[in-house]
């Protein structure tokens, strides 16, 4: 590994270690080894996709079974919330469907069919529930669980690792995709004038962030 690594601390290395290892890779499994810039490679947005066709860097694709299993990879314990004591009021935690309600859920035959019984309030409150679950206290929204599951996964989760990414002007960095991504750095420099633009469920960890 390269300078920033060696740069850092034991508990930066660790963490960022940690995170690879969460993710069922190798700390030494990187998508590459020299410093990102963007536009050094060509002009204009550099893209990070979990869509391997019009992503600039292929993607660590990562099979995520269900909503617990993508908790456990890129979301918040619930330990966090229990023991730690966090706040967790910025979650928007959904009421459970009513017995009927979930009974029509449950006899779905598909996705399709699933999407088709649901209102749109509904539908919006299986997307909140999703997301209360994986970076909240996944005990509040239990009973969304199977619908979740039913709608959202199985999926994959990109990843995108290295030592370092400068973002500079007039040419953002834009994180989108089909799927989520997740990126683990050791360190993110955004120069005066630089965008990190997100379009997607996205999870980025950096040991320094740095912006000008």
């Amino acid at each position: 590994m390269g300078q920033v690594f060696d740069s850092m601390n034991d508990d930066q290395k660790s963490a960022f270690t940690r995170k690879m290892e969460r993710l069922g890779l190798s700390a030494t499994a990187l998508t590459h080894s020299d410093e990102l810039r963007t536009g050094a490679a060509r002009p204009g947005p550099t893209i990070l996709s979990s869509d391997p066709d019009e992503s600039h860097l292929p993607p660590t694709i990562v099979e995520v079974r269900d909503v617990a299993h993508f908790k456990e990879l890129s979301g918040v314990p619930d330990a966090h919330y229990e023991s730690r004591k966090y706040s967790d009021v910025a979650f928007d935690y959904p009421q459970p469907l009513d017995e009927r309600r979930a009974k029509i859920v449950a006899d779905s035959r598909n996705q399709c069919d699933l999407e088709y019984q649901l209102t749109d309030a509904e539908l919006g409150d299986v997307r909140k529930a999703a997301h209360a679950y994986v970076m909240g206290n996944s005990a509040k929204v239990q009973s969304h669980e199977p619908v979740i599951n039913a709608m959202l996964f199985p999926t994959r989760m990109a990843v995108f690792a290295g030592e370092s990414i400068v973002v500079t002007k007039d040419n953002p960095l834009i994180i989108q995709g089909p799927n989520p991504v997740v990126l683990n750095y050791a360190s993110i420099k955004v120069e005066d004038g630089g965008q990190i633009i997100v379009k997607v469920t996205a999870d980025v960890n950096a040991q320094t962030f740095i912006q000008q």
